[in-house]
């Protein structure tokens, strides 16, 4: 399949690309995600608009603005791809013409917001794009009506994206390859973390890791598809990753757009959408950032990293307050929430909770944070080591 991204001009083609964001985020009629007024006023100041086309179909599509600083950064507020076209890379080539369109004009960073409870894209954006987590919004839009979105408090975690890093490596045959922990973390440190594998470690401690029994890629964990059987509503306002839809890049469009019809139509087929997981590379370290060094103590994040959330067997969250004190955290995440809020909307509400209580703290709402992030794994878990100040 041929897919041609290009720069969208003219009403009709804005209309468009309106009609398509409507149609993955099953907006009801009479609403619009975006206003075709405000869509032609922003690509008429010569701000971000461009469609996916397969032949003469538009098949996605993505908008962005210029924020400040000005001159140096973008805004990428909503990018969707329609359900059909899942997992066929087209998400992937979307914010690769986005990032040639912003290095052609001096922008050498581009931002956005993603749902942090939605596994793929989490996955897409720090371990296939390599963007870093920069702050935290607490029900960022507020009570949202659209299929994906509704029932749930808007929190969104903002990323960005150095356009001039190093692309992170694909990982061979699509197997995952775990972050580092990295040099900054001292070798005393890492001794510190690994204590939560040894008997000693405090009791409270072990118990949580124990209960947390973290569902494997392409296992679902109870109440919830795996990996590969996602429900669509990946989109979320904010970051589309892949097939991908965000409003502000909400990962997988397509599996938005599933979502909102998984929602209406109360069955399964939310899981098609979230085929395009598998075009994105599962769990890859994140690009070396500013300020992080670029050698790595070689240790893996995931037996360094001490779960201050993780996963019960029954799909609750559990919280670790003594996990705190080490150097290395994870804090973990249900492998298909979309799937959740359609089964037990409760027990999603309680990781929405749980997940904000976590990030809040390790990534911040404001201002520079004692946490530094490492990356995403195979086991759903954001990765973060204590910063050496």
């Amino acid at each position: 399949m041929s897919v041609e991204v290009r720069p969208l001009d003219g009403h009709e083609q804005l209309a468009e690309l309106v009609a398509l964001f409507d149609r993955v985020w099953g907006i009801r009629p009479g609403r619009t995600m975006l206003d075709l007024a405000t869509l032609i006023a922003l690509r008429s100041g010569g701000h971000y608009a461009a469609g996916a086309f397969v032949g003469d179909t538009m098949v996605g599509g993505c908008v962005g603005f210029f924020v400040e600083p000005l001159g140096t950064l973008l805004h990428s507020h909503i990018a969707g791809v329609l359900p059909a076209y899942a997992g066929t890379g087209i998400g992937r080539a979307l914010k690769d013409h986005q990032r040639r369109w912003c290095l052609q004009r001096g922008i050498t960073g581009i931002q956005w917001t993603f749902d942090p409870l939605i596994a793929r894209n989490a996955h897409f954006n720090l371990c296939t794009l390599g963007a870093v987590p920069v702050q935290y919004h607490v029900n960022h839009y507020g009570v949202m009506a659209d299929a994906i979105n509704a029932g749930d408090e808007s929190d969104r975690l903002l990323v960005r994206w150095d356009l001039t890093a190093p692309q992170p490596q694909r990982a061979a045959a699509g197997a995952p390859t775990r972050g580092s922990a990295p040099a900054s973390v001292s070798s005393a440190q890492a001794a510190t973390a690994s204590a939560r594998r040894d008997p000693a470690a405090p009791a409270s401690a072990q118990t949580a890791t124990a209960q947390a029994a973290p569902a494997r890629r392409g296992q679902a964990a109870p109440g919830s598809a795996g990996r590969g059987q996602a429900a669509p509503g990946s989109a979320g306002r904010d970051q589309a990753a892949p097939a991908s839809a965000h409003r502000d890049q909400a990962a997988a469009a397509s599996a938005q757009a599933a979502t909102a019809q998984a929602a209406t139509a109360q069955a399964a087929t939310a899981q098609t959408a979230t085929a395009q997981t598998a075009t994105a590379p599962a769990a890859m370290a994140l690009a070396e950032t500013a300020g992080r060094s670029a050698e790595t103590a070689g240790r893996s994040v995931e037996t360094e990293a001490w779960p201050v959330l993780a996963q019960t067997a029954t799909g609750q969250p559990v919280a670790d307050t003594d996990a705190w004190q080490q150097p290395i955290v994870a804090v973990q995440i249900p492998s298909d929430i979309e799937r959740m809020r359609l089964e037990d909307p409760a027990l999603a509400r309680a990781w929405r909770r749980a997940l904000r209580g976590a990030l809040t703290r390790l990534v911040g709402t404001g201002g520079e944070s004692p946490w530094h992030p490492v990356g995403f794994d195979a086991d759903n878990r954001y990765v973060f080591t204590r910063r050496i100040r």
